[in-house]
């Protein structure tokens, strides 16, 4: 897959410009065939990142844009970054629920000797919270609205998670699969030990802290 075809959203589950490299090392003798001392293969590739879904959008003058009011209330970066973000928002969104009980708690203790005295009356009193108690109704209005961003990243994150796993798993595979093609480690007697301790896999990048791949390190690192 070519780095052109990064912003493809159906191909964002497969890593691109993932390369193997070969170099065997043979002993030459005069007159005798070249005998074999060694061969080592190494994968290079992209970082697994979701590049179709993005790491944020800055307009013409710096600013960020956005195209809806949900894209604007998600947060922006890698799935490291978002993950914080979705941390943050549940807390907030625990924060108004407490506080929205606790309002609906007073509204109905302040409502309790006023429904004793309808009660001595022979009337029947309201048991509904009336619309125009502004403590109650900030809170519903922000307990909803923190809801809606938490899902809404929830989502965003599931679908980068599970796009920038595949990539690495894919990664993962070709390195495994090139190892035990011929004269590779698993022909070498590796293959019990990788059974006994499983396949060691390293990972080394290129990338810096700056913008975009700033948001391709934090997706890589949550992916492998």
């Amino acid at each position: 897959r070519p780095s052109n075809s990064r912003g493809d959203a159906l191909l964002a589950g497969i890593g691109f410009n993932v390369h193997v490299q070969s170099l065997a090392l043979n002993i030459l003798q005069p007159d005798q065939s070249a005998i074999p001392a060694a061969i080592c293969h190494s994968v290079t590739h992209g970082a697994p990142a979701d590049h179709a879904r993005g790491f944020g959008i800055q307009g013409n003058d710096g600013s960020r844009t956005f195209e809806s009011v949900a894209e604007a209330n998600a947060a922006r970066g890698g799935l490291r970054r978002l993950e914080a973000k979705r941390a943050g928002i549940a807390r907030e969104l625990e924060t108004y629920l407490s506080s929205l009980i606790n309002s609906v708690g007073e509204y109905f203790k302040s409502r309790a000797q006023t429904a004793a005295v309808m009660q001595q009356a022979g009337l029947r009193p309201t048991r509904h919270v009336a619309p125009n108690i502004s403590s109650i109704s900030f809170y519903r209005s922000k307990t909803t609205e923190c809801a809606q961003r938490l899902q809404a990243l929830s989502w965003e994150i599931a679908v980068r998670r599970g796009n920038c796993f595949s990539q690495a798993l894919g990664i993962a595979v070709t390195s495994y699969l090139t190892s035990i093609s011929d004269g590779g480690p698993g022909w070498r007697g590796y293959a019990n030990t990788w059974l006994r301790h499983g396949y060691l896999i390293t990972f080394e990048g290129l990338l810096s802290a700056v913008g975009k791949e700033l948001g391709m390190i934090e997706d890589a690192s949550v992916a492998v």
